[in-house]
Order: C-alpha cells, then sequence, then structure tokens
C-alpha cells in the first residue's frame, strides 16, 4: 500500500515539477472523511520543451524525432467525493490528450484516474479502491531495438491497480490492519512487452494511534511480482518476491507541521540466478511546514526497490529526495519553486546485450506561479530545467521547458 502510493508520487514529479500549487493549507485527513468534494475543472495547457526526444541530436535523428517541440494539452480533472448513509464514495483524477506539434507520432492519452468506496463494516473499516493510468513512455528510457529505433518511441504504458485495505478498532487505541493490492501493467508496443508483470501485494499490521502521539504502525507485508514475457532460463519464468517488515509514523502538530515517515527493511528472493537475493534499507519520507501565514516547505526522500515499464529490468533501486516551496503572495497568487535530485539503478534477470540503462542520476529544477481570476478562472505560468547523466553518454541528455496552464472551475 504504502509502496505503491510512494511510487505512484515519485513517477509524478517528472511532470509535476514546475507546476504550482493551489494553496498552502495542509490537508485534514478527517475533513476529507466528512464533507462532500466537488471539484471539476477544465484545463488547456500549452507547453515548449526544448529535447521531447530526451536524446541527443543524433539519436533524436535516428528515431525520426525533432528535438524541440511544442503540445498543448486539453484535460478534464475531477475531485468528487460523496456520503451516502455510512458510505463514502470517491473519485479523483484527469484525462486528457497530447497533442504534438512537429512529433505527431507522439500523440497520445494522458490518462490518471482513482475511484473507491468507504464502508463500515461491524467493527471495521474496508477501503476498495480501484484506479488506471496511461501515458506515452518517458523517451528518455527507450533505448535502441535492432535496426528499427523509430519503431520503438510509440508507446502506450497502461497500469491498472486494485487494492483493498481494512481497519479494525475504535479510531483511537490500538487497531489491526490488512491490504491486498494487485497490479496489472503493461505495454502496447511489441517490442516493449518483456517489461510487462503482474503484482500481488498483501500486508498485515497493528497501528496504534492517539491525538498526541499521532499514529504509529508496525507492519509485515510481501509483494509477489512475474516477469511475463521475460526470457526464460531452463524452462524457469523470471518471478520473485519482495518481503518488508518495519514501521510507518504521522503526526501533525497543529496546523504547522505535519510529518510521516516509514522504515523498513526489504528483502528480494524466490528469483533463483536470475534475480539473485539481495536485502536493503527502504524509506519515505516526507514533512511540510508552515511559516507565518504565506510559506510552505515541504522536504522528502526515500529509497524503493520498485517495477517499470520503461526498461526489461527485472526491478530497479530508486532514491528521490524533493524540496519545494509555496509561497502565497496574497489570496489570488502563489509562486513556487522545486528542486528533484535522484539516483536509479537498474538490475537485469539476464545478460543484456547492446545499449542498456545501467545506473543515472537526474535532476530537476522548476519554478512559477499561479493566479487567481474569481472564484472559477486561474492561469498558471512555469519553467524548468532537467538533465540526466546515466553509464556513459548515449542516454545522457539535458532540456528545457516552458509552461502555460488556464484551468475554469466547472
Amino acid at each position: 500500500m504504502q509502496r505503491h502510493a510512494a511510487y505512484s508520487k515519485q513517477m509524478m514529479l517528472l511532470a509535476l515539477i514546475g507546476t504550482v500549487t493551489t494553496g498552502l493549507s495542509t490537508p485534514t485527513l478527517a475533513q476529507s472523511d466528512v464533507a462532500p468534494v466537488s471539484d471539476i475543472k477544465l484545463e488547456v495547457t500549452a507547453e515548449f520543451n526544448s529535447n521531447v526526444a530526451r536524446s541527443d541530436a543524433a539519436r533524436a535523428a535516428a528515431r525520426g524525432l525533432s528535438r524541440s517541440d511544442q503540445r498543448i494539452t486539453p484535460s478534464l480533472s475531477v475531485d468528487l467525493a460523496r456520503n451516502l448513509g455510512q458510505t463514502r464514495l470517491w473519485l479523483n483524477g484527469s484525462a486528457g490528450y497530447d497533442f504534438y506539434r512537429r512529433n505527431s507520432q507522439l500523440n497520445r492519452e494522458r490518462i490518471g484516474l482513482e475511484g473507491g468506496v468507504k464502508q463500515p463494516v461491524g467493527p471495521c473499516r474496508v477501503e476498495l479502491t480501484a484506479g488506471i493510468s496511461r501515458r506515452q513512455s518517458d523517451l528518455g528510457d527507450i533505448a535502441f531495438v535492432n535496426n528499427s529505433p523509430a519503431f520503438a518511441v510509440k508507446n502506450a504504458e497502461t497500469l491498472q491497480e486494485y487494492q483493498g485495505d481494512i481497519t479494525c478498532g475504535r479510531d483511537y487505541g490500538l487497531r489491526p490492519i490488512a491490504h491486498l493490492g494487485y497490479v496489472i501493467a503493461r505495454n502496447s508496443n511489441i517490442i516493449r512487452d518483456r517489461a510487462e508483470y503482474n503484482e500481488l501485494e498483501y500486508q498485515g499490521g497493528l497501528s496504534y494511534s492517539t491525538p498526541n502521539f499521532g499514529d504509529l504502525t508496525a507492519y509485515a507485508g510481501r509483494r509477489d511480482i512475474d516477469l511475463l514475457n521475460q526470457p526464460a532460463l531452463a524452462g524457469r519464468k523470471v518471478s520473485y518476491h519482495i518481503t518488508t517488515i518495519g514501521a510507518r509514523y504521522r503526526r501533525d502538530i497543529g496546523s504547522r507541521l505535519d510529518a510521516q515517515v516509514s522504515i523498513g527493511r526489504s528483502a528480494i528472493g524466490g528469483g533463483g540466478v536470475l534475480v539473485p537475493n539481495t536485502s536493503g534499507l527502504t524509506w519515505d519520507a516526507e514533512i511540510t511546514a508552515q511559516f507565518g501565514e504565506r510559506l510552505q516547505v515541504t522536504a522528502s526522500t526515500g529509497r524503493q526497490f520498485v517495477n517499470s515499464l520503461s526498461s526489461d529490468a527485472a526491478y530497479l533501486r530508486t532514491q528521490p529526495n524533493l524540496i519545494q516551496l509555496t509561497y502565497a503572495v496574497n489570496d489570488r497568487m502563489r509562486l513556487q519553486a522545486n528542486y528533484l535530485y535522484e539516483k536509479k539503478s537498474y538490475r537485469y534477470a539476464t545478460p543484456q546485450v547492446g545499449t542498456f540503462i545501467d545506473r543515472e542520476t537526474r535532476q530537476l529544477v522548476g519554478g512559477g506561479f499561479t493566479y487567481d481570476f474569481g472564484r472559477r478562472w486561474q492561469v498558471g505560468l512555469s519553467g524548468g530545467y532537467e538533465r540526466r547523466n546515466a553509464n556513459g553518454t548515449f542516454f545522457d541528455y539535458d532540456g528545457a521547458f516552458a509552461r502555460a496552464t488556464l484551468s475554469l472551475s466547472l
């Protein structure tokens, strides 16, 4: 449960860097479980990017791509929640379509939606969620394939997630918890099918919560990963599991500070010679602090074993570090600055031939502002710079972008 939430957040950072939040207040979970929510927006985003191809000029030309391009993305975003008696229904996310001026082969839907239901059952509370995301693959992660590099460009990644959570007991004190999740990850391009996987996750634990202490959870869980189309060795398919034992802690200190941290030890096993056993510490930590009425600072860091549809690797070890500052000039205008530093290392199940990514570091810096024109219209301007250093120079690139967004609340 926590691992998937953290990974989703990491993958969204590339899209979020340089955008601006719409407020400074820290969300309150208790309010979100009670009050109805109705937020529907129509948005149009125009972006200029100096390196859409995520490569040097030679590799972009081999792929039939123009490095610099402009993109228009109309979209609809929703954040809805309703109570039907004791049942809570909710839906949030967005759906849109990317239109490129030069690289029309990259035109693709951009979808990220999640919905769920919360229902008390006796002394327990059950939450069921389902989500889907679909987008064009990051071109920086797609290497040459044989003699048809252009064929490797078009690929839509689709991720389906289904989850169930149960918490028993009162709001405060000791509470047993359990989680079950299933992930279906697919690529549209046949030459990218080696990265496809299914994942089953199950977790159990014990939570202790009081108003003054916060919420502390001790948990143990396991993820079973099947890489469906990786080359087998001696008839054995590529599959393995990751077991994690750890603890999570969260506390809201008034309205000024929110802290949440998760730390555990994860062990990879069951993969035989294809995925050798290994283990290590994993963690996620995020602190949001508000200084006065205008400045909010968020810092986060993490280290996780994850899967990716953009790589043939059996798994990746990711270490993202983010700091974000938001300043409210007045009731209508907000400024934001971001910096992301991320390290990734790739672990393959079979020997790789040719050019492939082994490790990388990525830095992104961005900033911008939003301005509210009354209660319905909002405009945002942002920009940023990205640089990646991978093994050797083949996958190295840098680029800048500028983005303008106009949104209308319905």
